[in-house]
């Protein structure tokens, strides 16, 4: 009853946004299972706290996939060689399966935006199947357009006369499109600056609505490449940008930090793993307790710490109400203005209740570890015009 009352009051105490840079991993006990693990995670989440994606946790406490096949831009010609034939012969659903095979290729390539004249011609040759079957090709004539804005007409000795209209009017139509609003926040493995690009070229004004081929990219990391549909709603891709082989490396990292002898080598290992799921922290469970490791830790404060945890401990849910008993404290220490204060009635409820867990104390101890500069001192809203955002860790 104390924890549910508990539960109910922190509803009403205000908690500051966190920030992009201030991710937290959990590297959860070898006996731990997918469960237990989410429900850790939904407990700190609700905290307040910025976690690791469950799709950014592979080797850590999911298992290791197999590394992303990059595209070849031989492979895309020769798909494309094939929808061609294939229309010709009038086996237009083959020719629509060859040139998506195409078109996959290319997005995967490391580099799509050197590729810009096979995506041109992958186009082309889908939009004139797609006529000859009665479909839609408005949406890959408007790509077109955007992707090769020099190219203003279709050669009519060469194309349909129903395509080279088609083109024309929806040119005209995708070139004078209210501007849309595109959100591009991507996380960067290693913390590097991530590169992006709309349609090939770096971004540099309004973005159309419509179709368009959207990369981002950083050294060390697979290119993310989609063809996305930008309408008059904002649009937020938030891409993880990591090595193909991240999984395996992670879970590398992992067995060296429950193998080091020393503080220095689990501290070494943790950083490579932060470092792999774009993390400011990580927390390391065993059955002895946890340990805490931070980059760039306050001043006087060591990398990795010690938390004061029991082992297979829950309560995660309660959690939550201790972390905002604590929650003025603490905002003074990472130097945030204490505009809202805690309810003696919860103060009571935590501590005189005895609700206390530690899922609770490990939120207060990452709140107390925290570099002070991590958090935002307020929320932002989406900005109201058309605009693209980059964000890196750092």
């Amino acid at each position: 009853m104390l924890a549910l009352l508990g539960l109910f009051l922190t509803a009403a105490v205000p908690r500051p946004a966190p920030a992009d840079g201030a991710r937290l991993l959990i590297v959860p006990e070898h006996s731990a299972d997918a469960a237990r693990v989410d429900e850790l995670y939904d407990g700190l989440r609700a905290a307040g706290l910025s976690l690791v994606e469950l799709d950014e946790r592979a080797g850590v406490d999911r298992p290791v996939s197999a590394p992303a096949t990059p595209g070849v831009r031989d492979e895309a010609r020769a798909h494309i060689a094939a929808a061609r034939a294939r229309y010709h012969e009038l086996e237009l659903e083959v020719a629509k399966s060859e040139i998506d095979l195409a078109l996959d290729e290319l997005v995967r390539l490391e580099r799509p935006e050197d590729a810009l004249e096979l995506f041109e011609e992958a186009l082309l040759v889908r939009a004139t199947v797609l006529a000859a079957s009665g479909g839609e090709a408005d949406h890959d004539l408007a790509l077109l357009a955007h992707l090769v804005p020099g190219r203003e007409a279709l050669n009519p000795a060469v194309h349909a006369p129903s395509l080279v209209e088609a083109y024309a009017r929806v040119r005209a139509t995708a070139l004078a499109a209210p501007p849309g609003t595109l959100l591009l926040r991507p996380r960067v493995a290693g913390f590097a600056v991530a590169q992006l690009l709309i349609d090939g070229r770096p971004p540099a004004g309004e973005v159309a609505q419509g179709p368009h081929l959207v990369i981002a990219r950083a050294d060390g990391a697979e290119a993310f490449a989609r063809i996305v549909e930008l309408g008059a709603e904002p649009l937020v891709l938030e891409p993880f940008l990591a090595p193909r082989d991240a999984g395996g490396r992670r879970a590398a990292a992992v067995q060296r930090a429950r193998g080091a002898v020393t503080e220095l080598e689990r501290g070494a290992a943790l950083a490579e793993l932060a470092a792999l799921c774009a993390a400011r922290g990580v927390v390391l469970l065993s059955g002895a307790g946890a340990e805490l490791w931070v980059r760039d830790p306050p001043e006087g404060r060591a990398p990795l710490t010690t938390l004061v945890v029991g082992a297979g401990a829950d309560g995660a849910a309660v959690g939550t109400a201790t972390l905002a008993a604590l929650q003025a404290p603490a905002k003074q220490k990472l130097g945030l203005p204490d505009d809202d204060g805690v309810s003696p009635a919860l103060a009571w409820v935590v501590g005189g209740g005895g609700t206390t867990t530690a899922v609770g104390l490990l939120a207060v101890g990452v709140w107390a570890l925290w570099p002070y500069n991590a958090w935002p001192n307020e929320a932002h809203d989406a900005p109201p015009r058309p605009v693209l955002l980059g964000c890196c860790v750092d």
